[in-house]
């Protein structure tokens, strides 16, 4: 400390503002980088909800204290948990389904839309097709269908997809055969992902 006191007072005005930028700027760089490895990776978990979908999700995200950011209509949750985010949310019979299928996708344009955002929005259509299929049947009321897939997780590259249905008998319950028969469906349309991987809710 001795010897840089005296190299410190014969230092120029504008030699010692550049000292104390560049160290400034050391500081600041070392923080941005600390942080950066701290903070969770982030995946997109819903994309395009209509506003009252969005509150429902953000509200229930809130309430089980998970981390979570918005950016324009896409909500992102930490990428390792996204996939149990979302079969969490769906035993809640959220988001609302707002029975839209393969149309879902007529409304992204070129620009702004990343690859992601069209993954997402590419299975809500899915699952809105799944959904419109299983009702058809003249014993469904009404169903939802939530399809988790763990294709992109960067921490587990063997993590298997999942799906959960929920639906509503017209009258009664569906039998044994009717529930297969909407696993091996909902199975079929997602690589990858066995009937016994498929939830169905009543």
């Amino acid at each position: 400390m001795q010897h840089i006191l005296p190299v410190w007072r014969n230092l120029s005005n504008a030699r010692k503002v550049i000292v104390v930028g560049s160290t400034l700027a050391v500081f600041l760089a070392i923080l941005a980088v600390s942080r950066i490895v701290t903070q969770p990776r982030m995946s997109l978990l819903y994309a395009g909800l209509d506003a009252t979908a969005a509150g429902e999700v953000i509200q229930s995200l809130q309430q089980k204290a998970i981390l979570f950011d918005v950016q324009g209509t896409s909500i992102l949750v930490p990428a390792e948990s996204r996939d149990q985010v979302r079969l969490t949310l769906a035993t809640e019979g959220l988001p609302a389904s707002s029975g839209q299928g393969y149309e879902l996708l007529d409304s992204l344009s070129g620009f702004g839309t990343t690859s992601q955002m069209f993954d997402a929005a590419y299975l809500r259509a899915k699952e809105g097709e799944l959904a419109r299929t299983i009702v058809s049947s003249t014993k469904i009321a009404s169903a939802r269908v939530h399809i988790a897939s763990g294709s992109d997780n960067p921490f587990r590259r063997d993590l298997a997809p999942s799906a959960s249905v929920h639906v509503t008998a017209r009258s009664g319950s569906i039998d044994r055969a009717q529930a297969q028969a909407i696993r091996h469906l909902v199975a079929s349309a997602v690589s990858g992902l066995a009937p016994d991987q498929v939830s169905l809710i009543e």
